[in-house]
């Protein structure tokens, strides 16, 4: 087998001894509430195998997860923990979540009476999904015992779980996410004697609401150390990710000439110019073009032109003795300063979330535990 080379020495370097503070630190925070890890989309772009062993060792009740394929995926790498899927799924699949001891979400009357046919063998698990206000999945308040009704009544379904999703946690106004609670306490209050797991917390509602947590906690972007506004990163957290390349080219560029694609920076004076080899098809977003940064020895340095798919050019004039092959930190620390990912989503006008999920597969994933 060949020997898996990164010519380019770049790298995302992904820190399991801070996932697993950032969980703990949770676990802390928000007892007697348990917390059931969401690495959906590869773990927010971390690689969901390796952080699923960390939750594994850490006893974690659930693992959650958007599609049947990731669950499977983590199936077959050996992760035993129970597993949540989110969202939908084709109802002949259904045999697949019985098979691999999998959890589904019932959310529709249509969707229970699609799937009913495909459970003739096994016990499917599955948790319901209450539309308290997202009006995205879910049945509504007052359909939710009718639901309840009609699933008992159907053979080989055990209900689990009960849960709901909020809205607007992350705003500072938290009216109507109180009034999403509300809604969802009535239900919890009718079924608690017959239903074992009630969860309505995501990182958002940990982080900022103070409100009873319930069984688990669906934490997400928090667990990899991002904050779940977008604004500054809560002291605790330590961020999971960061993301290095080295100067492929130094040079210099004279008053009046351009650089990238298009001529839409030209240098007003004498300048140092460095070439990074990455770009937008390794996830580094072109609309950073102009107006990103990225950290060489420690100093700021703007990036200049357009975003190439391989490439992009910073500006190094104010560093010292640039050389092709040092170290350039996309997403990290160099000494005091820091590119973090919520920086980056200012500039593109989005969140962290997106800036970690956009990584490529073309960017290796390094993964310590010191």
């Amino acid at each position: 087998m060949m020997e898996v080379l990164n010519s380019r020495h770049t790298r995302a370097n992904i820190s399991l001894t801070a996932y697993r503070r950032n969980l703990r630190y949770f676990a802390e925070k928000c007892e007697p509430s348990l917390i059931a890890p969401v690495i959906k989309a590869d773990g927010y772009g971390h690689g969901a195998i390796p952080l699923a062993k960390v939750a594994e060792s850490l006893n974690c009740p659930y693992l959650c997860v958007a599609f049947l394929e990731e669950a499977l995926e983590l199936r077959s790498a050996g992760i035993d923990l129970p597993i949540l899927v989110l969202n939908y799924f084709a109802p002949e699949s259904t045999p697949l979540f019985i098979q691999e001891r999998l959890t589904a979400t019932i959310f529709s009357f249509q969707q229970l009476e699609a799937l009913a046919p495909f459970i003739d063998a096994g016990k499917l698990s599955v948790h319901v999904k209450v539309d308290t206000g997202m009006s995205r999945l879910g049945v509504k308040p007052d359909e939710v015992e009718r639901l309840i009704r009609q699933i008992r009544e159907k053979r080989g379904i055990q209900i689990e779980g009960l849960y709901t999703h909020f809205a607007t946690a992350d705003e500072p106004d938290p009216a109507f996410a109180r009034k999403q609670y509300d809604r969802f306490v009535g239900l919890r209050t009718h079924f608690h004697q017959s239903i074992r797991y009630f969860h309505v917390s995501n990182s958002a509602a940990a982080q900022y609401l103070p409100l009873n947590l319930f069984d688990f906690i669906r934490l997400g972007i928090s667990s990899y150390g991002l904050d779940a506004r977008n604004e500054k990163r809560p002291a605790p957290l330590l961020p999971v990710l960061s993301w290095e390349t080295v100067l492929s080219h130094v040079k210099i560029v004279q008053e009046g000439e351009s650089v990238s694609y298009g001529r839409t920076f030209i240098a007003d004076r004498t300048m140092t110019i460095g070439t990074v080899p990455v770009g937008y098809a390794d996830g580094y977003n072109r609309l950073l073009s102009n107006r990103g940064a990225a950290l060489v020895k420690g100093r700021r340095c703007p990036i200049v032109g357009r975003v190439c798919m391989d490439q992009f050019m910073i500006d190094l004039s104010h560093v010292p003795s640039p050389y092709a092959g040092d170290r350039v930190m996309l997403i990290g620390f160099d000494g005091s300063e820091e590119i973090s990912c919520e920086e980056i989503a200012r500039h593109l006008s989005t969140i962290n979330y997106e800036v970690t999920c956009q990584i490529s597969k073309r960017v290796p994933r390094i993964y310590t535990a010191e």
